[in-house]
């Protein structure tokens, strides 16, 4: 986008501003600019950082859960004949009959601690990030401590809400000064 301003002193100016990602369409405008706004007022120590005070699990979370069991049970069960704390090994096996015959079927399968290593990798790197997050934008350590665990075993939904919930909030308190 191409601002064209004038100075007091009469010199005319342009500036060109780039929105990344770029606008989709024309509904996208105002929410965008509005955000820009925000930032650029917290930047200036104009309007406080928004502040969250309560966790939620989002409804992608549910998925992400889902997801997670299949990734666990599909990918590393137990080896036939298993037993687990007092459950009969008849029992388990008939549990974990499907992930063997996926598993005998495709090929694919990873060791529990390769899986766990690989899950912890990812989810932890996303956890890192949600705490930065946290340092900004939420208020108390149980709510901050709610984020920080919920991602690291639901992973990415829990961080994209809470992004999600603080650009609202920014643009709530713009609206709010207007």
């Amino acid at each position: 986008m191409t601002l064209v301003y004038k100075l007091k002193s009469g010199q005319s100016n342009t500036s060109q501003v780039s929105f990344d990602p770029p606008l989709s369409g024309y509904e996208e405008v105002k929410p965008r600019l509005l955000s820009m706004k925000a930032e650029a007022q917290e930047g200036l120590g104009m309007l406080k950082a928004p502040q969250i005070t309560t966790f939620r699990i989002p409804r992608t979370g549910v998925f992400a859960g889902i997801f997670l069991f299949a990734y666990f049970y599909f990918l590393s069960p137990p080896a036939p004949d298993t037993t687990f704390l007092s459950v009969p090994v008849t029992t388990v096996d008939a549990f974990f009959s499907p992930a063997h015959a996926f598993r005998n079927a495709t090929g694919l399968g990873l060791s529990f601690r390769t899986a766990c290593a690989i899950f912890c990798t990812i989810h932890g790197a996303e956890t890192l990030y949600t705490w930065s997050l946290c340092r900004h934008y939420v208020k108390g350590a149980i709510v901050t401590a709610a984020y920080v665990g919920s991602t690291m075993i639901l992973g990415y939904p829990i961080w994209i809400d809470l992004k999600r919930r603080v650009q609202q909030k920014r643009i709530e308190s713009v609206m709010k000064v207007e």
